[in-house]
């Protein structure tokens, strides 16, 4: 596998980075976490995970994201594989990010693989509050994640290599290699 882009998309708190470290157990992978471009920004504010962040933090995060896309277009070897996770979103910012993602992949000459992850709702509470994320600085508001995944799926792909995963009752390493699955079908 070379120059495969795997690009795992659910609710914050539902296991993309789990995920992606089983699938970078499998196969070798540069894991670009949405908390590996968040993390710098976090780090320099008062974040206890619940409390919602100054607007201007997303600003300066994105700024963060266009370096690191454009270190992966322009200077990355070409036979290197990545995993982006991403929070979904309804936002015009996670089509725009995509977007972004799609075309480094495609002035790389890489294959694209969107992944949609979904769970049932009582297991992905129990997900979103366990103590592991908070010491990744990720949000572990379970108010605000049932209000999320009440409001329904926003970000949407018709990207033709998508694979909708429910990940409800599947391990982390059960996940990758459904997904690894399907990058061999395609």
């Amino acid at each position: 596998m070379q120059n495969t882009f795997i690009y795992l998309i659910g609710y914050f708190g539902i296991g993309k980075y789990s995920i992606a470290k089983a699938l970078a157990q499998l196969e070798e992978f540069k894991i670009i976490d949405n908390h590996y471009v968040l993390n710098p920004i976090f780090s320099l504010l008062e974040n206890d995970g619940i409390t919602p962040l100054p607007p201007l933090t997303w600003h300066y995060a994105a700024e963060i994201r266009q370096a690191v896309l454009g270190t992966i277009r322009f200077l990355s070897p070409r036979d290197w594989n990545f995993i982006f996770t991403n929070d979904l979103s309804s936002d015009a910012g996670s089509q725009q990010l995509f977007d972004d993602v799609a075309t480094v992949v495609t002035s790389r000459g890489g294959r694209l693989i969107p992944v949609l992850l979904h769970c049932e709702l009582e297991k992905y509470l129990e997900r979103v509050v366990r103590p592991e994320r908070r010491e990744r600085m990720k949000g572990i508001n379970a108010d605000e994640a049932r209000e999320r995944f009440l409001s329904g799926i926003g970000f949407q792909t018709e990207h033709p290599n998508t694979l909708r995963l429910d990940v409800t009752n599947l391990s982390a390493e059960a996940a990758a290699e459904e997904i690894l699955a399907h990058i061999q079908r395609r």
